[in-house]
């Protein structure tokens, strides 16, 4: 399901509201509490945001 970022959050197309962490954003499509960072990939190289998120840290 696609997720974008916007001024509140992490939303998810098909979610009327954005969702603070892509964890919940992951929960709320899975149904189970999953960890975020590591289920969302990035369209066209499919890194996870938690490889992106470390990538961006070591900048």
């Amino acid at each position: 399901m696609p997720q974008h970022e916007d001024a509140f959050g992490q939303q998810v197309d098909g979610h009327p509201t954005p969702f603070p962490s892509p964890s919940k954003a992951a929960e709320a499509v899975t149904g189970n509490i999953i960890n975020g960072w590591t289920l969302w990939h990035i369209e066209g190289d499919g890194r996870t945001l938690d490889e992106l998120r470390r990538e961006l840290d070591t900048q």
